[in-house]
């Protein structure tokens, strides 16, 4: 029937004499690692850097002495948070839509 797989090795490329097969397999890993860089470029973009479009602010928070913004886009599941500078010049009108939804304002009671 064959050997274990347990006796499986790699043969020193110099002792092959199969041209085409090592270039094919040199290319399929060079796909196979392109894809799993793209796709870790993808997931580490975070915000705006997706391209994505901004739909609505969901909290704010702060971290470390910064104010952040979670804020969901369209489209897209996942929420980010973004500083809020950049929120205040990338979407101006969804920041203030955000605070005038989450402002209360006391009143003081005249007497």
């Amino acid at each position: 029937m064959g050997f274990p797989p347990s006796e499986n090795t790699w043969e020193p490329e110099d002792n092959l004499d199969c041209p085409d097969l090592i270039q094919a397999f040199e290319m399929q890993e060079k796909r196979a690692n392109d894809d799993k860089k793209k796709r870790a470029d993808k997931e580490s973009c975070r915000g705006f850097d997706r391209g994505l479009e901004p739909e609505r602010i969901i909290g704010a928070t702060n971290t470390s002495g910064e104010l952040t913004m979670l804020i969901k886009w369209k489209g897209c599941e996942e929420a980010d948070l973004v500083p809020a500078k950049l929120a205040n010049e990338r979407c101006p009108q969804l920041v203030i839509k955000f605070y005038e939804d989450h402002i209360q304002w006391n009143r003081c009671a005249r007497t």
